[in-house]
């Protein structure tokens, strides 16, 4: 018994090696398809599945493959000589119909120059999906909100429009512009109305000019853009116009500038003998004034300016420097206080300008 039951061990070791070697000769000299198989691709895109030669290569080595499904092209790859992989790349044809139903192909490797396909690894994929490339057209923002002279470099407003996947075709895309902002007097429009956007690409601009105006606006006027219609080619289902995204709303804010002086009103300024000395006057956030203003100081006794009562505040300055002069001899009494204020302005029609109600004080120390 024990003899027999040692036969059948041994014949087992014998079976199991001979189905080995044949194992490894079946998977010898063999193709089949590797690495990680795309299972989707969207229109236009270039799917790359790898191949692989199981055995020593000495020549280069012809893999044919066919397509079915939504895909029917047969193709050729091929595997290098003193290499052991290879590409399959099937571009994954572009048209301009949104497909309602589910579309899909498959890839089979279907022979070889000079070698097998293997019968232990895949020649075959699953299902490949074929993704549509819609294009929605939108506005990257709903609201935007810029202030004359100061959000805007050169005063042009530029607004994105966003496409979700670039164009098959030259597109026409009309819009509205309304709201409070009024044409040629809070803004010009640069470019064309509707606005051309040529294929192959993913993005577009509406430009405005922002007129710095000397009105004031109470505080703000609007600019209402809507998109509002689509030419293309005819059957392109593809293109279309944002249902959530098409409209924007660009709030105009004004510039307004208040004059004061650097100095903060809690300030105070020591003056214990005779003597000039300086001090600015700024607009506010350094905007620069678009007309020239005249300023009416009230001065203390024994201050002075050396251009009077008054000073200039030019177009173009953000801040303007006044010289003073202190004379103890004509102080009222020792040690009185006083204060330099800007009590009027003369802005030129120009409504954005304001003063400040800052001033500060002048502590003048005689005698003591």
């Amino acid at each position: 018994m024990k003899k027999l039951l040692l036969m059948c061990s041994l014949c087992l070791l014998f079976l199991a090696a001979c189905e080995e070697d044949l194992v490894i000769q079946e998977s010898s000299n063999t193709v089949a398809l590797s690495g990680s198989l795309p299972t989707e691709g969207i229109e236009g895109d270039t799917l790359d599945y790898g191949i692989v030669f199981l055995g020593p290569v000495s020549s280069s080595i012809t893999v044919n493959y066919e397509l079915t499904g939504a895909l029917t092209e047969p193709g050729t790859a091929t595997i290098p000589a003193g290499s052991a992989s290879g590409t399959i790349r099937i571009p994954i044809p572009e048209n301009t119909v949104l497909n309602p139903e589910r579309r899909f192909f498959f890839l089979e490797l279907t022979g070889t120059s000079g070698a097998g396909l293997s019968d232990r690894f895949t020649i075959e994929t699953d299902t490949i999906d074929i993704l549509d490339d819609p294009k929605v057209i939108a506005f990257e923002n709903d609201t935007i909100s810029v202030s004359e002279g100061i959000d805007i470099i050169g005063d042009t407003l530029n607004i994105p429009i966003t496409i979700s996947n670039n164009l098959d075709n030259e597109i026409t895309l009309d819009y509205t512009i309304s709201g409070s902002a009024d044409e040629n007097i809070d803004f010009e429009l640069l470019g064309d109305n509707p606005l051309v956007i040529e294929s192959d690409t993913s993005s577009a601009t509406i430009s405005f000019r922002i007129i710095d105006d000397v009105s004031l606006n109470d505080p703000s006027v609007r600019l209402n853009i809507e998109l509002s219609a689509l030419t293309t080619i005819t059957g392109d289902t593809e293109t279309s116009i944002s249902t959530t995204m098409s409209n924007i709303v660009v709030e105009i804010m004004d510039d307004l500038k208040v004059i004061g002086f650097s100095r903060d009103s809690v300030d105070t300024l020591m003056i214990s003998s005779q003597g000039n000395f300086l001090e600015e006057l700024i607009s506010s956030n350094e905007l620069i004034l678009d007309t020239e203003v005249n300023l009416t100081l009230d001065l203390p006794a024994g201050i002075t300016s050396n251009s009077g009562s008054s000073t200039n505040f030019l177009v173009g300055q953000t801040s303007n420097q006044i010289s003073l002069n202190a004379n103890p001899d004509n102080f009222d009494e020792d040690n009185s206080v006083g204060s330099i204020e800007i009590t009027s302005i003369t802005d030129n029609g120009d409504s954005e300008i304001s003063v400040s109600e800052s001033n500060f004080r002048i502590i003048i120390q005689t005698g003591n």
